[in-house]
């Protein structure tokens, strides 16, 4: 695998606590738990280290709201009305990222209100020569396979790192890796991809 350090971004989405850590508001939906049989924290550290070390371009992602979310006052998804139970407030410990994965105060960090990220332009000025968008992010079905599906209609290259990736459960994570992702990225792991940064 080749990366060229000078036009490549790493992208780490919505690690944030009440997503990933077992004592947030999503823990019953399964999340924690398949974040921690895939180890991803931990992996996604690792790729964060390597990826700094090669002066990737680290850009992070976070869902948050206002409370009493006006931000999905137009929203008709099913997912929206889920949501609105006090869960990923702006400042509140849950919209929080990850204690482990905690942005260097150089890294930019890119605030959306749904599931993909090009929701908000700021990504795009953020990712300004940018090529090659590296991947790591919860869910695997949700962000991560929105953010490619947009990504690759841009013409970006994107790398999935799925050790890096989880989901409700190991069937949802799999299902869009195996069938759906493929035909628009490439998927790895984050031992290959950090080989490559070295």
């Amino acid at each position: 695998m080749n990366i060229d350090k000078n036009t490549a971004a790493l992208l780490v989405m919505d690690y944030q606590n009440d997503i990933v850590h077992e004592k947030g508001a999503f823990a019953g939906w399964g999340i924690p738990a398949h974040v921690k049989q895939q180890n991803a924290v931990e992996n996604t550290k690792q790729l964060l280290d390597a990826a700094r070390k090669a002066g990737i371009r680290v850009v992070y992602v976070t869902v948050e709201y206002s409370p009493g979310y006006p931000e999905l006052a137009n929203a008709k998804t099913p997912m929206a009305a889920g949501l609105k139970g006090g869960a990923l407030i702006k400042g509140s410990w849950g919209a929080q990222i990850h204690d482990e994965l905690k942005p260097l105060p150089t890294e930019r960090i890119v605030t959306k209100s749904r599931i993909s990220p090009f929701t908000n332009p700021a990504l795009h000025d953020a990712l300004k020569g940018t090529q090659t968008l590296i991947l790591a992010g919860v869910a695997t079905n949700f962000v991560v396979e929105a953010t490619t599906r947009a990504a690759a209609d841009q013409d970006y290259a994107v790398i999935i790192v799925e050790d890096c990736c989880a989901s409700m459960n190991q069937q949802m994570h799999e299902f869009t890796l195996k069938n759906i992702l493929p035909n628009l990225a490439t998927i790895s792991s984050s031992k290959e991809v950090i080989s490559a940064l070295e």
